[in-house]
């Protein structure tokens, strides 16, 4: 979502989606990211929060009984004090987690498949060319070349949002 200071917000469309396009390429990060001190399993955080990518491994019953992948949008919360324990024990009672749709990974297999509490992420061989891009020719130039912001990019933004909107990526997958 993206919410603009005229009033003006965007959910779920392709202009918001370039976004996280150009982030998964991995050249619009700063440079700190690519030597990240928090790259690791030693959160000084009481709580982790982040993507759970890997959920339909590492929780198949519950991926299945919920029709869902990682891809399609799975958080995951990681408990490192008891602080932090108490914080989800006290907040998250029976009726959020029928709400949201929420249950406890009780297997460590989920370390596997976050890479960024494994090591830090590795640094794009196109980001100085990217750089180099964005200050010769600006946004618009970048997004195009590097987000897929042009007439192929929409037209794989809206087949992929019917297919997720009519539920036809279900059938595809199987």
């Amino acid at each position: 979502m993206a919410e603009f200071s005229n009033g003006i917000v965007k959910k779920n469309t392709q202009d918001v989606r370039m976004f996280t396009t150009l982030y998964f390429t991995g050249l619009a990060y700063r440079e700190c990211c690519y030597q990240c001190k928090f790259a690791n399993m030693n959160c000084a955080g009481d709580l982790t929060i982040g993507d759970f990518w890997g959920f339909e491994n590492v929780m198949p019953k519950t991926a299945a009984e919920w029709r869902i992948t990682a891809k399609d949008g799975v958080n995951l919360v990681i408990v490192n004090t008891k602080k932090g324990r108490y914080l989800i024990d006290t907040v998250i009672d029976d009726a959020i987690k029928k709400r949201y749709r929420i249950a406890e990974c009780k297997s460590d297999d989920y370390v596997k498949y976050q890479t960024n509490l494994q090591h830090s992420v590795e640094r794009n061989s196109k980001v100085d060319l990217f750089r180099n891009d964005y200050r010769n020719y600006g946004f618009e130039y970048i997004i195009k070349k590097y987000g897929g912001y042009n007439t192929k990019g929409k037209l794989r933004f809206m087949i992929q949002k019917i297919a997720h909107e009519t539920g036809l990526i279900y059938l595809v997958k199987k």
